[in-house]
């Protein structure tokens, strides 16, 4: 039994399903393929860094409460 697809396999079969159907062949194809997988990977690689981001915020905030909160 095969393991079910992640969600970024996903996504790369419905980029090249749709760059297909746009009717691009050979080196077209390939450069086109390449520019829409790269920017999929520049999408996903900025929302990881604002997570992160975000992570960082929220555990920087909990430290400075928590440090004001001992003040008396």
């Amino acid at each position: 039994m095969m393991p079910p697809e992640s969600v970024r396999e996903q996504d790369i079969k419905q980029i090249i399903r749709k760059t297909l159907t746009k009717g691009f062949t050979g080196e077209e194809l390939l450069d086109e393929l390449t520019h829409r997988l790269t920017e999929y990977d520049d999408f996903i690689a900025r929302k990881i860094q604002g997570f992160d981001q975000e992570i960082a915020e929220g555990e920087d905030e909990s430290v400075a409460q928590k440090g004001s909160s001992r003040m008396p």
